[in-house]
């Protein structure tokens, strides 16, 4: 095929080949043609690149993606990356399929934070996020806040992130995970809920609340 073109370069896509030891190496190969004043090869040049440890490495690392994204998906997780620089945002499907947004929609960053962040949270979210970007923070926890899905219902989160700096400190890139804590949250909440309702019945009709404790034989 390559013969019978005037392409000057050609890249073999990465193959197997199989060493004088018997082991199993992964190649690339970059061809250069030498034709003559009529366009016909007359010699060939190639590079054969032994690039095992590298491409293994890249296999691992999208398996370990998938299953990652595949446990996010399970647990409605939005993998979060917004680059700075270019001021673009790269989210998993969790984004578009369980809330219902497509980030094409919005023109800038904040217009997605404003459109997805419920409104009474949103003061208290941007303060936080601009606070951490400015400082010299690379980690930062964003603790319980309400997103809105596109169809109007409340999720209860809260975030981990990550800060990509250069080395005078300038944010580049923050990477997060959106968590949907909201079964655990609002169980949380109820609780609460009922343990206030149970103190306040108590002290209305004078009931005593004890504890014992058999390994000292004390009561509380």
């Amino acid at each position: 095929f390559f013969l019978k073109f005037a392409d000057t370069f050609w890249e073999i896509p990465v193959h197997r080949v199989c060493k004088a030891n018997g082991a199993i190496a992964f190649v690339l190969v970059r061809v250069m043609a030498i034709r003559d004043e009529n366009n016909n090869m007359v010699r060939m040049i190639g590079v054969s690149r032994d690039i095992t440890n590298r491409y293994l490495s890249e296999q691992e690392m999208k398996r370990s993606n998938e299953r990652y994204e595949m446990m996010a998906s399970l647990n409605y997780d939005v993998i979060m990356e917004v680059d700075f620089i270019t001021g673009k945002i790269y989210v998993n499907n969790i984004f578009k399929d369980f809330y219902g947004y497509d980030l094409e929609e919005y023109k800038t960053i904040e217009e997605a934070y404003r459109a997805i962040i419920h409104p009474d949270d949103f003061d208290r979210m941007m303060n936080s996020i601009v606070n951490n970007r400015s400082s010299n923070v690379d980690f930062a926890d964003y603790n319980v806040f309400r997103l809105r899905k596109k169809d109007g219902t409340v999720v209860y989160c809260d975030t981990k992130s990550r800060f990509i700096r250069d080395e005078k400190g300038r944010p580049l890139k923050s990477l997060g995970i959106v968590r949907n804590i909201t079964e655990s949250y609002l169980a949380e909440q109820e609780l609460r809920k009922s343990n206030e309702r149970y103190r306040l019945a108590s002290l209305a009709s004078y009931d005593m609340l004890w504890e014992r404790d058999f390994s000292s034989d004390d009561y509380n």
